[in-house]
């Protein structure tokens, strides 16, 4: 009897492990890529299609008050130079307004 008590909590504990393992196996978090922020910079919303108008940053900056123009266009962490942000921009968008129209985008006066 003692025997059967032995080998009924070491297969107790094994199935909890076992359950412990897989229930904090399942819930790990993906690691998020980073984001790439390309900051306007200009005056002029015919400059918004273009990518040398825009800096690249690390951190997203605060834009102030929302207004007619860009301010920072979140880009996956791959568009990284203006090269690629220049063929981000034209297969995103159509034309300036479609990038101030863009709810993702964040706008300032």
């Amino acid at each position: 009897m003692k025997i059967l008590k032995n080998i009924n909590f070491a297969i107790l504990a094994v199935v909890l492990g076992l359950g412990l393992v897989v229930t904090q196996s399942a819930f790990t978090s993906v690691a998020k890529t980073d984001d790439t922020y390309w900051v306007f910079d200009s005056n002029d919303i015919d400059d918004a299609m273009t990518a040398e108008s825009y800096i690249n940053e690390e951190s997203a900056p605060g834009c102030g008050s929302s207004g007619p123009l860009p301010c920072v266009i979140v880009t996956p962490s791959s568009v990284n130079t203006p090269v690629l942000f220049q063929l981000y921009l034209d297969d995103k968008y159509d034309v300036p307004a479609d990038i101030t129209a863009d709810l993702s985008v964040e706008k300032r006066n």
